[in-house]
């Protein structure tokens, strides 16, 4: 099993399961999040996990780096306990924080990361949580993460919307799911990635970049600033 097949296999018969069907690019996203931290990390990096749930993406990177110090954050303590419950059954150590992402704990991380849980904040939290995180990391820290995203037009977002019900229509996703889906989306506040982008620039991060994105899911981050010449 490769990395970008890992996320639906633990996904599955999970909470996570819906999430991974109704986003068709899903293993894509969070393979490139864990590989992305595997390349950039040590062996035992201090990772902080924002909105963790039930733990998917740090179950992901535990399996990658088994020696990883990870903090779950969610406001959730149930989904905080099943997370806890499944890195422990991996020996990965962890610590559970249960919080919202407007209260983020003392670092420093040598890597945050999120999968999708920032696209309901509106934008002038989103860039607050920017700011933070940039505040958590070590020097040459990453942060990454994968986010449902706005087009960069109206014309764009419409035609991103309509594909994405197509490849769930083609791929067998229950109509209901679906219906539920869209009803949720009165809820979120995505942004374009362009806007991301630069709200990160301004937070201090560097290097920031969009490494991979398909219609209305992307995956976006940059680094802190470098270690200063010793």
């Amino acid at each position: 099993m490769t990395i970008h097949q890992t996320a639906s296999a633990l996904a599955a018969g999970s909470a996570d399961q819906a999430r991974a069907e109704l986003v068709p690019s899903f293993d894509l996203l969070y393979g490139t999040m864990v590989e992305l931290i595997e390349t950039s990390m040590g062996d035992a990096p201090q990772i902080l996990d924002l909105g963790s749930g039930l733990g998917l993406l740090s179950r992901m990177v535990g399996e990658r780096r088994p020696a990883a110090q990870i903090t779950l954050l969610d406001p959730s303590a149930e989904l905080l306990a099943q997370g806890s419950t499944a890195l422990a059954e991996q020996g990965v150590a962890h610590r559970s924080v249960t919080a919202g992402l407007d209260d983020l704990p003392d670092g420093p991380f040598d890597a945050v990361m999120s999968g999708l849980a920032l696209h309901r904040l509106l934008d002038e939290d989103k860039q607050a949580v920017f700011a933070r995180v940039h505040e958590l990391l070590a020097p040459d820290g990453l942060f990454v993460a994968a986010e449902h995203v706005a087009g960069p037009s109206l014309h764009l977002d419409d035609l991103y919307h309509q594909l994405w019900l197509q490849e769930l229509r083609e791929g067998g996703v229950p109509a209901e799911m679906v219906e539920a889906a869209v009803g949720d989306m009165v809820y979120d506040h995505p942004a374009t990635v362009t806007e991301q982008q630069a709200w990160m620039a301004s937070a201090g991060f560097r290097d920031v970049d969009c490494f991979v994105k398909q219609y209305r899911f992307a995956v976006i981050g940059g680094w802190s600033s470098s270690r200063p010449p010793v």
